[in-house]
C-alpha cells in the first residue's frame, strides 16, 4: 500500500465511477440516479480535490505494479456537536477491484 499521488488522478477517478455505478445496481433515488456512470471533468476534479486536500489522505493499494484498491479518509470537524467530539475521521472512498475482494 502507497500514498496516491497526482499520477493516481485517473485510477481514483475511476473508483469513484466504479463505487457510482454499483450504487445504481443496488437501487434508485434521486442522488444515485444523478452520480455520473464515466469518467468526466468533475469526476477528475473530485478526485483532484481528495488528493489536494490537505486533511485527507488517499492510499493506493497494488498487486505486481497494478492498482487493485484505493482508500480516502479524511479528518473534520464533528458534525454532530451534541457528541463533543471535536474531531472526527470519515471515509470518503474505498474501492477494491472485485477481483481482488474476499
Amino acid at each position: 500500500m502507497r500514498k496516491a499521488n497526482t499520477n493516481d488522478t485517473n485510477y481514483i477517478a475511476e473508483c469513484l465511477i466504479n463505487l457510482s455505478l454499483y450504487l445504481k445496481e443496488q437501487g434508485s433515488n434521486i442522488y444515485i440516479d444523478n452520480l455520473p456512470s464515466e469518467v468526466d471533468e468533475s469526476t477528475l476534479n473530485m478526485a483532484k480535490n481528495l488528493l489536494a486536500d490537505k486533511n485527507s489522505l488517499t492510499l493506493i493499494y497494488e498487486i505486481e505494479g497494478k492498482a487493485v484498491g484505493a482508500i480516502s479518509a479524511s479528518i473534520q470537524d464533528s458534525s454532530f456537536p451534541p457528541s463533543k467530539l471535536q474531531k472526527v475521521a470519515y471515509i470518503s472512498m474505498c474501492w477494491v477491484d472485485e477481483k481482488q475482494r474476499g
